[in-house]
Order: structure tokens, then sequence, then C-alpha cells
């Protein structure tokens, strides 16, 4: 188990350090995106220290961008996230990890998670269903 904790330490710390190189080489924080599922002229401005600032019209824009720029700098976190919770882990990190999907597929986080998705009011569902399709652009 300790050989595969530091895997996964190790695996955590190159995403992290590969997400801030390509963001780096590749990444333009300036200029004008366009997506389709935006109905108005959205700015986003980064400080310094990179927090980004939206400014949106309408609240559905709003959550539209919060899920574009959460998909931009951590897609690989989030993708990580949701293997765990549906015990899908040792699909990416391999046998070693079969304990864990195990575990987590026991204790039923995946499961928990749609349940309590039914449960929101339809506004709350409708802002979830906006961040979610903001990752599959980033996919």
């Amino acid at each position: 188990m300790e050989y595969f904790s530091l895997l996964i330490v190790i695996f955590i710390t190159a995403g992290v350090l590969f997400n801030n190189l390509t963001k780096k080489i590749f990444y333009d924080e300036s200029g004008v995106v366009k997506v389709k599922g935006v109905s108005d002229k959205i700015n986003i401005y980064k400080s310094e220290l990179g927090v980004s600032h939206v400014f949106a019209e309408n609240e559905n824009d709003m959550y539209f961008t919060l899920g574009y720029l959460h998909a931009q700098d951590r897609l690989w976190q989030m993708d990580i996230a949701r293997r765990v919770a549906e015990g899908r882990l040792s699909e990416v990190l391999g046998k070693d990890a079969l304990d864990y999907d195990i575990l987590f597929r026991t204790i039923g986080i995946n499961k928990a998670s749609v349940n309590l998705l039914q449960k929101l009011s339809l506004k709350s569902n409708h802002f979830v269903l906006i961040l979610q399709r903001c990752e599959f652009l980033w996919k």
C-alpha cells in the first residue's frame, strides 16, 4: 500500500506540473473564444495571481463560464476525482489501484451523488448540467 500511495502522490504531482507547463507553452490567456451555448457577451479577467473574475449578463452564461474555466484548469483533476468516486481508478493506474476501486464502489460515493442529484431542485439541476456540458468541451 505504501508503494501505491507514493504512486498516487507522484501521479498527482506530475499532473499538476504537466498542467502548469502546458498552460505556459500552449495556452494564451488573452483573446476571444467563441463557444456554442453562450447567449451574451462574457468578460473574464485574470488577476496576477491567476484568479478569474467573471462578468456575465445572466446566470446561465456565468455557470457556463465557471464550468469552462474549471475544465480549462483542472480537467485532469476532475477526471481522477470522477474515477475515484466511480471505483474506476485502476483503469489508469493499473491493478495496484484495484483495492481502492473495490473500497469506493463498496462505500457507494457515485450512487450517493446520483441520488443527491435527483433530489436537487430543477434550477440547481439545470446549472449542474451546464457545468457538465463545459467539461465535455475540453475532452
